[in-house]
C-alpha cells in the first residue's frame, strides 16, 4: 500500500507462531513505529483490536484475514483514531 500516513514507510514485523493455530498469532515490530495498536515499548500488535470476531482456529480463512486486516492498520482512518488501543495517545494525536 502506497497512501495513508505511512506511506513512505518500511517496517520490518515478525510473527509468533509458537502457539498457532490454537491461538491467533502475535505481531511485533521490529521498527520503532507510532502507532494506535502498537505498545511502543515492545512493539506487540493489538490484534485483538483489528480482528472482527474472536479467534477460531477452524475457519480455514481466519489467518488470511487476520493479514488483510493487518495491512489495514496502515491506512484505515478508523483504526488510526482507536481510543481503546495499546496506544491511546497516538490515536487522540491522529
Amino acid at each position: 500500500m502506497r497512501n495513508g500516513y505511512y506511506k513512505q514507510g518500511k517496517f520490518r514485523f515478525c510473527i509468533d507462531l509458537e502457539a498457532f493455530p490454537q491461538k491467533q498469532p502475535r505481531i511485533f515490530f521490529k521498527t520503532k513505529i507510532y502507532h494506535p495498536l502498537v505498545d511502543y515499548k515492545t512493539g506487540e500488535l493489538d490484534i485483538n483490536a483489528i480482528l472482527a470476531e474472536t479467534w477460531d482456529y477452524t475457519q480455514e480463512s481466519q489467518f488470511y484475514n487476520l493479514m488483510n486486516e493487518f495491512k489495514n492498520i496502515f491506512v484505515s482512518n478508523e483504526i488510526l483514531e482507536n481510543k481503546i488501543s495499546f496506544n491511546p495517545q497516538a490515536a487522540f494525536l491522529f
